[in-house]
């Protein structure tokens, strides 16, 4: 009997103390992304973290353009979630997979006879889950140049039949954007009905998310969004919104509040099972790729994972012996990310309006102090990140990218 009892005291005790750590780190993450916050380089910061389906920190901070024209931010401003759309259509995918109304072996051709690469038999093996998991065999984030210089999405597709393939369908992965956008064309085909009218349908609805939308008009239309904000003549100044790659709804085309995100987190951290049943989650999470890549920058990463992979729509982190569930997102002034840990049952999602770098570190700020790891500056508030830098070093890092890929094909 005394063993019993001493047992459920252990418990007891385990369990103080893992609530003790998680207050310790959200009170650590909130003075942390005050000080982001308060930064010119981050005019806006809608921060949360959420703890086995409480949520212990919701921050709305700064305004939404540093100018006379901004207002202070709330959990119903809208952002660009940008990538983190990658993960709501291979949900939705596996809702329709489920739903027996397609299947993840599917041949893309079967669903999209014009989508062509430049190997026939390459075109004829490529399929659903291949494309949802980035094994296309195409280099890294092909032809997202042409698309950036004003080229539409139509004649990119056609224009992938001439690209060289760096590796063979299934057996590698290079980050698309362009190819990953084909699944709402895959998606359409197959149920007779729009992309975005069924992630409506069946996510956003469904989850409460009441400000979620996609495309430029919803949110430049919006008496409640964030500017993006650039480096120009000294400074961070409010810009324009690009419409680039909002024409690839799938992989980059969904606005979120606050409050929608946290609605998304809960999700996918299985607390709507109503929504996405244990079996979709599992099989969305599921790694199916190595992903080196993620693991030669920024310094966090190098220092902290020792696996990386892709999921379908999701990476797939292990921090210091730790799964992470992870995506982030890039547009030009807009920057946003969503990551937990299914075995703590915690998760962070954040959003900011400015090309700024800083706020990625509150992850490793976060686990770190839940892994109880001596404390690192991740976020070097002191040093300056001016836009240009930012883009000349992402610059750099995808023609690194691109030359290992041809290198080792």
């Amino acid at each position: 009997m005394k063993r019993r009892h001493l047992g459920w005291a252990w418990l007891f005790i385990g369990h103080i103390a893992c609530a003790a750590s998680v207050d310790s780190s959200v009170q650590e993450i909130n003075l942390l992304a005050e000080q982001i916050a308060a930064l010119d380089d981050t005019p806006a910061l809608a921060i949360a973290i959420v703890d086995r389906g409480e949520v212990r920190l919701k921050r709305t901070l700064g305004r939404t353009r540093n100018d006379a024209g901004g207002r202070p931010i709330d959990a119903q401003t809208l952002f660009r979630a940008a990538s983190v759309s990658k993960g709501f259509a291979s949900t939705l995918t596996a809702l329709l997979v489920a739903d027996q109304r397609l299947s993840f072996s599917d041949p893309v051709l079967s669903h999209v006879p014009q989508f062509q690469l430049k190997d026939p038999r390459a075109t004829r093996l490529l399929t659903v889950e291949d494309l949802l998991s980035q094994r296309t065999g195409l280099p890294s984030n092909a032809y997202d140049n042409l698309l950036e210089e004003g080229w539409s999405r139509g004649d990119l597709l056609r224009k992938l039949s001439t690209v060289k393939a760096v590796c063979p369908v299934g057996s590698c992965y290079w980050y698309q954007n362009i190819t990953y956008s084909v699944i709402s064309d895959v998606i359409e085909e197959a149920t007779g009905t729009y992309y975005e009218h069924l992630i409506a349908e069946r996510l956003f609805q469904p989850l409460n998310m009441q400000r979620a939308s996609f495309g430029m008009e919803a949110l430049t239309e919006s008496r409640n969004s964030a500017q993006p904000h650039a480096w120009r003549e000294g400074g961070w100044q409010p810009t324009y919104v690009k419409p680039t790659y909002y024409q690839l709804p799938a992989a980059a085309g969904v606005n979120l509040s606050l409050d929608d995100f946290i609605a998304w987190l809960d999700a996918q951290m299985g607390l709507r099972p109503e929504v996405l049943s244990p079996s979709v989650l599992e099989r969305i999470h599921q790694p199916l790729v190595v992903t080196q890549p993620d693991m030669w920058s920024p310094r966090w990463r190098v220092q902290r994972l020792t696996n990386a992979q892709y999921a379908l729509g999701f990476r797939v982190y292990t921090y210091r012996g730790e799964t992470l569930i992870f995506h982030g997102g890039a547009v030009d002034g807009y920057r946003a990310f969503m990551v937990f840990s299914p075995s703590r049952q915690v998760g962070m999602v954040a959003m900011w309006n400015s090309n700024s770098p800083r706020a990625w570190t509150l992850i490793p700020s976060l686990f770190d102090r839940l892994q109880n790891l001596p404390p690192v500056d991740w976020i070097q508030l002191n040093r300056p990140i001016p836009s240009l830098q930012v883009r000349q070093t992402d610059a750099r890092r995808n023609r690194r990218l691109l030359s290992a890929a041809q290198r080792n094909p």
